[in-house]
């Protein structure tokens, strides 16, 4: 009996382990939302000048174009590039001086140099504060 119980309650403690670290908030997706309070969506472009961007936020599925206080662009990237979420470089592949739709986003760590995900950019959200 003994030994049916100790792994049913290990199996139990896991599950409810798992549960917990699913329901944690995400830091670097509340770091995007805070940088989006207060600042109002727009029409979505196709396409970013680089020139504009003074840095770049990223969560997972998501990178934030920041153009000063007032203006944001938000890019929902199709697919699913793991370092997002860890904060790894962004190895963007695009052709001209602009960042589209489209574009290929690797990811790559910052201590060993390893690729470690590729997506696509999606449509390109400007969030503004309103006047």
């Amino acid at each position: 009996m003994i030994r049916l119980a100790v792994p049913a309650i290990l199996l139990v403690a896991g599950l409810t382990g798992a549960d917990a670290a699913r329901q944690r908030p995400d830091p670097a997706m509340a770091k995007i939302e805070k940088r989006l309070s207060g600042l109002t969506a727009g029409a979505p472009m196709r396409c970013l000048r680089r020139d504009l961007t003074t840095s770049i936020v990223t969560a997972d599925g998501v990178i934030l174009y920041v153009a000063g206080r007032n203006r944001v662009y938000r890019n929902d990237v199709v697919g699913h590039c793991n370092g997002l979420a860890r904060g790894d470089i962004l190895v963007t592949r695009s052709f001209g001086g602009d960042v589209c739709e489209g574009d290929i986003v690797q990811t790559r760590s910052p201590t060993g140099g390893m690729f470690t995900g590729s997506c696509a950019l999606g449509k390109f959200v400007p969030y503004t504060k309103a006047k």
